[in-house]
C-alpha cells in the first residue's frame, strides 16, 4: 500500500512536470504562427502612391482628413501582429471621418459612395485582423480591395477636374440653365385635380 501512495505521488509530480513544457510548446507554435502571419500580411500591405493630378490635389487640399487618412496608410507596421491589428485598428477610425470635410466642389454622390466603400474595407480589414486567428488570404485580398477603393475615389476626381476643364459649346451653358429651371419649375408647381378628374 505504501508504495502504491509512493507511485502515485510519483505519477503526479512527473504530470505536473509535464503541463508547463506543454504550455511552452502551445506558446512556441502560436508565437511562429503569429510571426508567420506578420510576415505574409507585411508582404502584402502595399498601397499605392496617390494618382492625383498635380492640378486636383488644389481640390483635395482642404480634405484634411483625406490627407490625414493617406499619411496614414503610408506608415507599414514594422514590428508584429498586434501592431497590424491596432493600425486596421486606428485606420477605420481614421475612415469614418473621410465624410466630415469634403470640399464643397467635391460634394457629389459618387465621391460619397466611393468614400463609404474604403470606410467598409477599413471595417472589414479591423474586423479579420481582431481574429485570433488571422485569416490572412481574407486580410491580403482586403489590402487589395482597399487599395483600389482609394485609386476609385482619387481617378473620379481627376475626371471631376478633366470635365470641369472641357469649354462648353456655343448654346450649351443656356440649354443646361433652361433644364435646370424647368426641372425647379416642375418640382414647385402645385398640381391640383379638377373636379372632373377627381372622380
Amino acid at each position: 500500500m505504501r508504495y502504491l501512495g509512493f507511485f502515485i505521488l510519483i505519477l503526479l509530480l512527473f504530470a505536473c512536470n509535464q503541463e508547463p513544457n506543454t504550455q511552452k510548446e502551445d506558446q512556441k507554435k502560436q508565437l511562429a504562427k503569429e510571426q508567420e502571419a506578420f510576415q505574409a500580411i507585411e508582404k502584402a500591405w502595399v498601397f499605392s502612391a496617390s494618382v492625383l493630378y498635380t492640378d486636383t490635389q488644389n481640390l483635395t487640399n482642404g480634405w484634411n482628413s483625406w490627407v490625414a487618412f493617406r499619411n496614414f496608410l503610408a506608415q507599414k507596421p514594422k514590428t508584429s501582429l498586434q501592431a497590424f491589428k491596432e493600425k486596421a485598428k486606428t485606420l477605420h477610425e481614421k475612415s469614418l471621418l473621410l465624410t466630415d470635410d469634403i470640399p464643397q466642389d467635391l460634394q457629389k454622390q459618387e465621391i460619397f459612395g466611393r468614400v463609404h466603400v474604403i470606410q467598409t474595407e477599413c471595417k472589414n480589414l479591423e474586423m479579420y485582423l481582431a481574429l485570433q486567428q488571422v485569416p490572412v488570404k481574407e486580410v491580403n485580398y482586403t489590402v487589395v480591395q482597399l487599395n483600389q477603393a482609394i485609386l476609385d475615389v482619387e481617378n473620379r476626381i481627376n475626371e471631376m477636374y478633366t470635365k470641369g476643364k472641357i469649354p462648353f459649346e456655343k448654346g450649351e451653358l443656356e440649354m443646361l440653365q433652361r433644364l435646370k429651371d424647368t426641372s425647379r419649375a416642375a418640382k414647385n408647381t402645385d398640381f391640383k385635380l379638377t373636379p372632373s378628374e377627381q372622380n
